[in-house]
């Protein structure tokens, strides 16, 4: 058997998501799709507009055929973590053959933007030192060193510098990168993204962006949300939105207790002195914004400081690399034939007694949920309670 992933958040899923799954269908044929999928948290550190399962039961109806829930402390991690920890997990399913995944530009120039990263040239090296001596950060000393390595005339720098800040194209060149490094055996189908831009609020044309598809739920919007997500789940997703909208403030006033009172400095995004700032910044501001804002500088970008608050929050003391998912949804036509390719995964909460790792990872997933339904408003716990969704 040979499966298509694909590493995602679905927040939510819409007509984007599903042509990318169609498109790489039809250039490889696979036996299966399968979605790792980000949990109650996002990789941007918010908390996701609808709980997990909903959004694996919307991948279902456009197109999946089966969803994994990527554990909390991967799915927040910066975008390197994000898509090593991603494609090790997914390199644990022997029948994974392919991943696929967009981009916004040209993947001729991606393959050669991870050909570099990963062999690190003398130029590059050189000029990645520089800049971090001149005080940048690191994704940005990353983006010197690539922009100064391939600067010729196909690829000149202005052009690279708007590659490498496109979203999809920074998590397609990780894929490509991790890929290389953890699962050569993996073929990558990088399919072109088509539609509006990653942050357009527009709501026109085949495809929205998900900050649109955001946008219309929010707002309960239904004649302008229906063109775009999966009609077997359309008044699900809205009436589960509006009986349980994410709650900002609340969200925001544990985050602040959590720096005010936590012992953070072993977080994984923690260092270079951003912890100490962060708290007492945590101990002088009210809100979330004004601390990230006296918080922020050129090394600890605003992403950063939003992935260390959260990991303050969710109990995420240590860099955890353990490949493993939890299975959440499949198609009942399908389900023999998959469940049994992720009997390695930890299915049921008992599953997770089996090493001091994964009752870690069991732990942070129990408090994720917690919070979650915490400022949604929501009683029990998603990860304590729920089963496996046969659709």
């Amino acid at each position: 058997m040979n499966l298509l992933a694909v590493i995602c958040e679905y927040n939510p899923f819409h007509t984007g998501h599903a042509h990318l799954i169609n498109e790489a269908r039809a250039r490889v044929a696979p036996d299966g799709v399968v979605g790792l999928m980000s949990g109650w948290f996002v990789q941007r550190a918010e908390p996701a507009v609808l709980p997990p399962h909903l959004r694996a039961k919307t991948a279902i109806s456009g197109g999946m055929d089966a969803v994994l829930q990527m554990t909390t402390c991967h799915s927040i991690a910066a975008a390197p973590d994000f898509a090593a920890n991603a494609v090790r997990t997914l390199a644990t399913i022997p029948s994974v053959r392919y991943l696929a995944f967009g981009a916004e530009d040209d993947e001729s120039v991606l393959r050669d933007i991870a050909s570099v990263r990963l062999s690190e040239p003398p130029a590059f090296k050189e000029a990645l030192n520089n800049a971090l001596d001149k005080g940048a950060g690191y994704a940005a000393a990353l983006s010197v060193a690539v922009c100064t390595t391939l600067q010729n005339e196909r690829l000149p720098q202005d052009e690279l510098k708007a590659i490498l800040k496109k979203p999809n194209n920074i998590l397609a060149i990780e894929y490509l990168i991790a890929i290389a490094r953890y699962a050569p055996h993996v073929i990558s189908v990088i399919v072109k993204r088509s539609g509006n831009d990653y942050h357009s609020e527009k709501s026109c044309g085949d495809f929205i962006s998900a900050t649109a598809a955001r946008a219309l739920l929010k707002r309960g919007d239904r004649t302008a949300l229906a063109p775009y997500l999966p009609q077997e789940t359309l008044q699900e997703c809205i009436s589960t939105y509006e009986a349980h909208p994410i709650n900002e403030e609340t969200f925001e006033a544990l985050a602040v207790y959590a720096l005010r009172t936590s012992v953070i400095d072993s977080c994984p995004d923690a260092g270079e002195g951003l912890e100490r700032r962060l708290q007492t910044n945590a101990k002088k501001y009210i809100t979330l914004s004004e601390i990230i804002a006296h918080t922020a500088n050129k090394r600890s970008t605003n992403a950063r400081i939003k992935r260390l608050t959260l990991q303050a929050l969710l109990g995420i003391r240590e860099r955890i690399t353990c490949p493993t998912a939890k299975p959440i949804a499949v198609k009942e036509s399908v389900a023999d034939a998959l469940l049994p390719l992720f009997s390695h995964f930890p299915l049921r909460n008992r599953d997770y007694a089996a090493s001091e790792v994964l009752q870690n990872i069991a732990a942070i997933e129990q408090r994720a949920a917690d919070v979650y339904a915490l400022i949604t408003n929501r009683q029990g716990n998603e990860f304590t309670d729920a089963r496996l969704l046969t659709l």
